[in-house]
């Protein structure tokens, strides 16, 4: 038997290749990665990754939107996709399925840039940017050791997703959690929570994890953006923490 840890750091051959496989059905084939049961804005992308395709421009999917890839796989498929599309002087890349039109507007326009203090050399702001991301590389492959100070400080912390969400899914998210080893409280364990309706029932707003310190919280029909696909629940969710109160 094989055994994969899904990083980008595992070396074994038959991993990477699942790791790859899942990876374009992720962020490539068509797929919403951040909300899969939500339409693909811009549409689906061709099997080479390219969303569309002009005489003189091409948009290709972002590879830093790629978290299954090791930076060197990263920066090796943009330089190819840039060698084989030499003849197109405008290439752009793009997050999928994902409309930043309106964010590009608000934060270039200059009143903005102005009253946030920034400074006129720096670049057009983008959603993914070549050019910051080749700036940083990854520090931490996990933040436990974080967890594990804070809660040993008492800190109340809260972990939630869409369990609609691909790009950051709760499955990663609950076993993070149960990793951390904390004690179950009293009703602890894995339990539907709840919220009440417009009509005054009450409606399964997901699943929860209570431990003493740590919840791990999912939203049922949410993607990446609970508070924007449920805003209800998110709502009823943020103030159950703020108020120490079970779910």
């Amino acid at each position: 038997a094989t055994y994969c840890d899904y990083t980008s750091d595992d070396t074994n051959p038959q991993c990477r290749a699942l790791m790859l496989q899942v990876n374009y059905i992720v962020w490539a084939s068509g797929l919403n990665p951040y909300n899969v049961y939500d339409e693909c804005f811009g549409g689906a992308p061709g099997p080479d990754g390219i969303f569309e395709e002009t005489e003189d421009s091409v948009r290709m999917v972002h590879p830093g939107t790629m978290p299954l890839l090791t930076q060197e796989a990263r920066d090796k498929y943009l330089q190819l996709f840039k060698e084989k599309h030499a003849d197109k002087p405008e290439q752009y890349s793009s997050i999928p399925c994902t409309d930043t039109s309106d964010r590009d507007t608000y934060l270039n326009n200059p009143e903005v840039r102005e009253a946030l203090h920034v400074p006129e050399f720096v670049q057009q702001w983008e959603a993914c940017s070549d050019e910051v991301g080749a700036l940083y590389n990854r520090q931490y492959t996990t933040m436990k050791a974080q967890y594990d100070q804070l809660l040993a400080g008492e800190y109340r912390g809260l972990v939630f997703n869409g369990d609609l969400d691909m790009a950051c899914n709760h499955l990663g998210d609950m076993w993070f959690v149960e990793s951390l080893n904390q004690p179950e409280e009293e009703d602890g364990g894995y339990k539907p929570w709840y919220y009440d309706d417009d009509l005054g029932t009450w409606q399964v707003a997901g699943y929860v994890l209570q431990d003493e310190y740590i919840k791990f919280l999912t939203v049922k029909g949410a993607g990446h953006f609970v508070p924007t696909d449920k805003p209800w629940p998110a709502y009823i969710m943020w103030e159950k923490f703020l108020n120490d109160e079970p779910y």
